[in-house]
């Protein structure tokens, strides 16, 4: 089964969304679509093999250890005192950097490791404009994922101390 490093994001944060912030953690770049959504080219959600369960795939540039390709499960899971949009990744530096990344833009909590006792390892509150659905708050909130940027190796660095699988032992 292995180690996982969760993401439990406010319900505002939607599959479309999460990927293109996943993608542009990534090293991806990420553009607005005709109808001025973020997206990336290189970005694909599918239905994944549990029912409600997506998966979201991707290039990843910024992750030392596979370059070429990566994955994240995302689905609605209960926390503790709310429901959330989960996100699932590998307990890895580059994941959990990628779920930091993730709480930074739509608030929320990353558990580094499911099977520690801690189940909150970063938190941030969501900001408003991440709920809006149309306006300027709506352009706020498109402008935010927009600005994203990749994984820097700093942060690879910072989160390598709190990852179950450590760089060493992916080789």
């Amino acid at each position: 089964m292995g180690v996982d490093c969760n993401a439990y994001l406010y319900q505002s944060a939607d599959a479309r969304d999460v990927a293109a912030v996943l993608a542009a953690l990534a090293g991806n770049t990420i553009k607005e679509d005709a109808h001025g959504n973020a997206g990336g080219e290189a970005v694909i959600v599918r239905r994944a093999h549990i029912d409600d369960m997506l998966r979201i795939e991707f290039p990843s540039p910024a992750d030392p250890k596979c370059p070429t390709h990566a994955c994240a499960f995302f689905f609605n899971a209960d926390g503790p005192r709310h429901a959330f949009r989960l996100v699932m990744m590998r307990s890895t530096a580059f994941w959990i950097a990628a779920a930091r990344g993730l709480v930074d833009v739509f608030g929320g909590f990353a558990d580094y490791s499911d099977s520690d006792t801690s189940e909150v390892d970063y938190a941030r509150f969501e900001a408003k404009v991440m709920a809006a659905t149309d306006g300027d708050a709506w352009r706020e909130r498109q402008d935010r994922i927009l600005s994203v940027k990749a994984i820097a190796p700093a942060d690879l660095m910072l989160c390598e101390q709190w990852a179950a699988y450590k760089s060493g032992d992916l080789e």
